[in-house]
């Protein structure tokens, strides 16, 4: 059984008319589905990115109001505290032990 035979068209190389014609409506099909798929797909990016600036909105807004009510109960870090002291016991022993006066830094 032949291509033709098959309803398989068959390209005729001598007829470069016909084969032009035939890659020209490809194309157009091809151009005309592709305009469709690609408005939707920009369509569907403009929605998402309307909602983009209420959602960053809203969770600023909530945001700030626990940062708000978190920054009340905001301590010293007590580690620098405790570092301090151990520095300044450190020096004070080792004043002693080579005889020297120690000097405590002031605190402000």
């Amino acid at each position: 059984m032949g291509d033709a035979e098959q309803g398989i068209p068959t390209v005729n190389p001598g007829n470069q008319d016909d084969l032009d014609a035939s890659c020209a409506k490809l194309w157009s099909v091809y151009i005309s589905e592709a305009e469709k798929y690609d408005k939707a797909l920009v369509e569907s990016w403009r929605e998402e990115m309307d909602g983009m600036p209420i959602f960053a909105g809203l969770f600023s807004a909530s945001l700030t109001a626990f940062i708000i009510e978190s920054y009340k109960t905001l301590t010293p870090d007590s580690g620098d505290t405790a570092a301090a002291l151990l520095a300044q016991v450190s020096n004070q022993l080792a004043a002693g032990a080579s005889g020297t006066t120690f000097q405590s830094p002031r605190r402000n």
